[in-house]
């Protein structure tokens, strides 16, 4: 009954392990098209959002320059066209940021559910180990006991039917210990590509934490460039008409 019953167990593994290994074979290829965003990733919209403010924001830069050379150096739309710029550029990097720390968060989520899988499937994979052992332990004991009978079998005809049913047992014996082989083969092939899945969620993940930092650090120049350039359209009023606050306060 023990034996039916680590029969049963080690069949309806080979069976879920090779059905994994097809499921992971699909996430490998999968993960090889990080840079495709299908329309139901919930990353797209936030994707999209990002490269739409992106778009604003270029087309506002692209001509400041040549709206503020239209303008007189105190012209109040000067610091608007300025400052409308600066919102603009701080909106397409605060976009960048939340999308960032999405995809990031997803990439951590795959990464933590792949190795509470991959442990799952060590585990298994060591209980497989001793189940082999004792399996093989078995058949070597089974046949050694077959040896013996089949001589003893050559001096008593009595025993021929003995020896046909050990016979029968080594057999089956045998059989066990190489589906338990099998199997052990196929959950390691399944550790490797649960390994490489993990591997590939890690390396994203590092990649866009990596990314964020850089964004940190980018949207404080941004920030300080849209400042210095304020304060430098100021300078130019003060520099061209020193005198214009004060002649508008007597007028």
């Amino acid at each position: 009954m023990v034996r039916q019953v680590r029969e049963t167990r080690r069949s309806a593994n080979l069976t879920g392990g090779i059905k994994l290994v097809r499921l992971v074979a699909g996430i490998l290829l999968s993960a090889a098209a990080w840079g495709q965003v299908a329309a139901t990733d919930p990353l797209a919209p936030l994707q999209q959002n990002a490269a739409k403010k992106a778009a604003d924001w270029d087309a506002l830069a692209k001509v400041l320059e040549v709206k503020l050379a239209r303008m007189l150096p105190c012209d109040p739309r000067v610091r608007a066209a300025i400052e409308e710029v600066g919102k603009a550029s701080d909106a397409r990097l605060a976009a960048l940021a939340q999308y960032l720390q999405a995809a990031a968060a997803q990439a951590k989520a795959g990464a933590e559910r792949i190795q509470r899988l991959l442990a799952d499937q060590e585990s298994a994979a060591k209980e497989t180990e001793t189940e082999k052992a004792e399996a093989d332990q078995e058949r070597a004991a089974i046949e050694g006991r077959a040896a013996d009978l089949a001589e003893s079998a050559k001096r008593r005809e009595s025993l021929s039917e003995a020896q046909k049913k050990l016979a029968e047992i080594a057999a089956l014996s045998r059989e066990r210990s190489a589906r338990a082989a099998e199997l052990g083969a196929h959950q390691e092939t399944l550790i490797d590509a649960l390994r490489q899945v993990a591997s590939t969620y890690q390396a994203r993940q590092k990649a866009l934490d990596t990314e964020l930092s850089a964004l940190v650090i980018e949207t404080s120049r941004w920030g300080e460039y849209y400042a210095a350039r304020s304060s430098r359209a100021q300078t130019e009023c003060a520099v061209t008409n020193p005198a214009g606050p004060a002649s508008r306060k007597k007028q």
